[in-house]
């Protein structure tokens, strides 16, 4: 997750830029705009993230559960 937030916070701004001013290309308040290429990247990168987290605890939660029972039979 980390490193998705630090992928879109370090990810230029696709903004049609005005040649004639310097000042309005380095505005710090532009809205940041994305490619569908990179909205299509990004999801996917969170969806299979948000499925391998999700395996991972329930493996782990499985794992748990089955050792809390074989200590109660022991």
């Amino acid at each position: 997750m980390k490193n998705l937030l630090r992928r879109l916070s370090d990810t230029p701004a696709l903004w049609p830029s005005p040649a004639s001013s310097k000042r309005a290309n380095d505005h710090p308040r532009r809205p940041k705009t994305w490619s569908v290429h990179e909205i299509w990247k990004l999801s996917a990168e969170t969806s299979v993230g948000y499925a391998l987290s999700r395996a991972a605890l329930e493996e782990y939660f499985t794992f748990s559960s089955c050792m809390k029972w074989f200590y109660d039979k022991i």
